[in-house]
């Protein structure tokens, strides 16, 4: 009976080893890939995620998530611009997960758009990525090129794109009155 056992390890090791979730050889991009990542970058990803399509996408997505989980919208807000005025950005692409700026305070969302575009060549626009090993999934870290996001006009587009949301829902001057009110208790609380 213990031969039985036995076999039945070895056979299921085996099997274990040829499961592999992902396998990648890293390696640097050419100077023609790195050349091309870099106008994409430039020309497309900066312009993009500093639009205001991008900040309504991202704003709408981060408030449908955080409005069922917290109670307070005057929370909600300090929250989510305290993080924005204090917090560096981190951007991370994750195939399964999507996008995320700040991926431990706000998470991942999606954006179609910037995912097709990272899939299809994740090693030239990231030098490193972490794989869960017992969910498989993949995390891109450390992007290659610089800030994609000014933060001040990133900001002020989130605060639009807050405005605009409210006056789809009629509350204009409840999320204009929540939004000073916030903005004073992040200037008082750095004093």
């Amino acid at each position: 009976m213990t031969l039985i056992f036995i076999g039945g390890n070895k056979c299921n090791s085996i099997n274990i080893k040829k499961l592999k979730p992902y396998e990648d050889t890293h390696r640097e991009p050419t100077e023609h890939e790195y050349y091309w990542a870099s106008n994409i970058f430039r020309n497309q990803f900066v312009p993009y995620i500093n639009s205001s399509a991008f900040t309504n996408s991202f704003v709408g997505q981060m408030f449908r998530y955080r409005i069922g989980t917290r109670q307070s919208l005057v929370q909600n807000i300090y929250e989510f611009l305290s993080i924005l005025v204090f917090k560096d950005i981190n951007f991370v692409y994750s195939p399964d997960k999507g996008i995320a700026l700040w991926p431990f305070e706000l998470g991942f969302f999606r954006n179609k758009f910037l995912e097709q575009t990272l899939h299809a060549k994740e090693a030239i626009f990231f030098v490193d990525y972490i794989s869960e090993t017992t969910t498989f999934l993949r995390f891109h870290f450390k992007f290659r090129f610089g800030n994609l996001i000014k933060k001040k006009e990133f900001l002020q587009s989130c605060i639009h794109s807050l405005l605009y949301y409210a006056s789809l829902e009629n509350r204009f001057h409840l999320m204009r009155d929540i939004i000073q009110l916030v903005l004073k208790m992040i200037v008082l609380s750095k004093v």
